[in-house]
Order: structure tokens, then C-alpha cells, then sequence
């Protein structure tokens, strides 16, 4: 009877320890409750530190992003996408068409970096 008891306590011990192993915050923020939620603008670009003119490097398009509060998404270049978004920690992932990456936080803007260039994004 002894042994039953122990291995009793010790199947309990070891289903309690397991129970704190579930999923880990991952900082996901409901769209509704995202400070990120507008009209997003690419507005400077920058590459090594280096400032470049922002109409040369998007060949004289606009490139926008709106965050909607219901978690959907659009990205506007030469056309529009639409897609889903969400936030994690300081950080923005936008998935849209062909799109699909990370805006991450800097200052007032968000910051994507494809191939070293920076763009940087303000809102509207």
C-alpha cells in the first residue's frame, strides 16, 4: 500500500510540474488593444547610416500599410493586398499578398530591413 501512495504522490508531483510547461506568453497583443493600430506611411529610407531619398527607392510609389483594429490588414504599393496583422512585444508581423515580415518598433516609427536598407514608416 505504501508503494501505491508514493507512486500516487509521485505521478501527482510529476502531472504538477508538467502542468507549468504549457505555452509561454509569446506577447501577442490583441489587434483591438494594439497601439499600432492606422495608417502607416514609408516616409525615410536609409542604408549603412546613409539617408537616401525615399521616392528613389520606391521608384515613386507609395508604400502604406493600414492595421485595422479587427486584425486585418492592407498593403498599399502599386496595388493593394489585403491580409492579417498582429503584434508581438515591440514588434508588428503583417502578412498581405506577397508580404509577409516584421515591422519592428523604433522610436515613433516602425522599421522594416530588406537587403541593409531600412525603411521607415510614420503614422498618418
Amino acid at each position: 500500500m505504501k508503494k501505491a501512495i508514493s507512486l500516487f504522490l509521485t505521478m501527482l508531483a510529476v502531472c504538477l510540474m508538467l502542468a507549468g510547461c504549457g505555452k509561454m506568453d509569446d506577447g501577442a497583443v490583441p489587434a483591438a488593444d494594439s497601439r499600432f493600430i492606422g495608417t502607416w506611411k514609408a516616409v525615410r529610407a536609409t542604408h549603412s547610416g546613409q539617408e537616401h531619398p525615399i521616392a528613389e527607392v520606391l521608384n515613386n510609389t507609395d508604400f502604406i500599410i493600414i492595421l485595422n483594429a479587427d486584425g486585418s490588414a492592407a498593403v498599399i504599393t502599386d496595388q493593394e493586398e489585403k491580409g492579417t496583422w498582429t503584434e508581438k512585444r515591440k514588434a508588428v508581423h503583417v502578412k498581405a499578398g506577397k508580404t509577409d515580415a516584421d515591422f519592428q518598433e523604433e522610436d515613433d516609427s516602425l522599421v522594416i530591413t530588406v537587403y541593409g536598407m531600412k525603411l521607415f514608416f510614420e503614422r498618418q
